[in-house]
């Protein structure tokens, strides 16, 4: 059944308290992930600065080398002419010592390398770690599928007088979860993808669509906690609130798929 009230009330100051508590814990988080993918390295530059003056082959003789090896030839090469500026130096010596079953992807190399983990600043991280960020965001995706259909039933009572259920706090409750699941997962795959890769902006439409959802993912959670907070008629900040959300799933549907693209080409 339709119903717009609450188990318990909250006093105006603590809601006002709550509401500007929420945006400053956002807004706080906002940096990380800002920062988080600040750096544009894509995997494939590899090709376009390095086989350039020489094969591929150069490069994949000496992969496994470790960092010692390519940071000074990676400040060599830049100061030959190849097309690396010095913030790119360290980012590319640590892919090209710590990445070496992508740089063999992309290069075709020869490589009969297995592993079991992924190596990462001349360390490991356990596989099981490595999966935690896909894992806990395919499932907030299909949370995400049940918070979506409730709106819709919404949609449906108010819209065309359809007489469905809408549980109205489980569509906040979960709404709430799913967004911040979002959000968090956001700045934790910005933290899994500089362990992994050595630099961030290196997962390609994965990031992309990540930057695309950030904002999304603001104005969902916090118009969901504004209709939450101060309940009236509306009629045009729900059909926004509605269509945002919508995209979000979709766009979160997509993250699915390049993600697992990236988690394979990892193993």
């Amino acid at each position: 059944m339709l119903t717009c009230s609450d188990d318990y009330q909250i006093p105006i100051s603590m809601k006002i308290s709550y509401r500007i508590l929420i945006v400053l814990v956002m807004v706080m988080f906002s940096f990380p992930v800002a920062n988080a993918f600040a750096l544009q390295i894509e995997p494939s530059t590899l090709q376009e600065r390095c086989v350039v003056c020489h094969t591929a082959d150069r490069i994949c003789v000496n992969l496994g080398k470790g960092e010692n090896f390519w940071g000074p030839t990676v400040k060599r090469m830049a100061s030959n002419g190849a097309k690396v500026s010095d913030d790119e130096i360290a980012a590319f010596s640590i892919l090209l010592s710590g990445q070496i079953q992508t740089v063999t992807q992309i290069l075709n190399c020869v490589s009969t390398q297995k592993a079991d983990t992924v190596v990462f600043s001349s360390q490991k991280m356990p596989i099981f770690v490595s999966l935690g960020h896909p894992i806990f965001m395919t499932l907030a995706l299909f949370l995400s599928f049940w918070v979506a259909w409730q709106g819709i039933n919404r949609v449906r009572i108010s819209l065309f007088k359809h007489k469905v259920q809408f549980n109205w706090k489980g569509h906040v409750r979960y709404g709430i979860i799913v967004m911040s699941t979002w959000f968090f997962g956001m700045i934790a795959g910005g933290i899994m993808a500089k362990l992994i890769y050595g630099a961030t902006g290196m997962t390609g439409d994965h990031r992309t669509i990540a930057m695309i959802m950030l904002p999304l993912i603001l104005f969902g959670e916090g118009s969901g906690l504004y209709m939450k907070f101060k309940k009236a008629p509306r009629k045009i900040l729900p059909i926004f609130h509605g269509v945002n959300n919508l995209v979000l799933v979709l766009l979160a549907f997509m993250q699915l798929y390049t993600g697992f693209n990236l988690v394979r080409g990892l193993f």
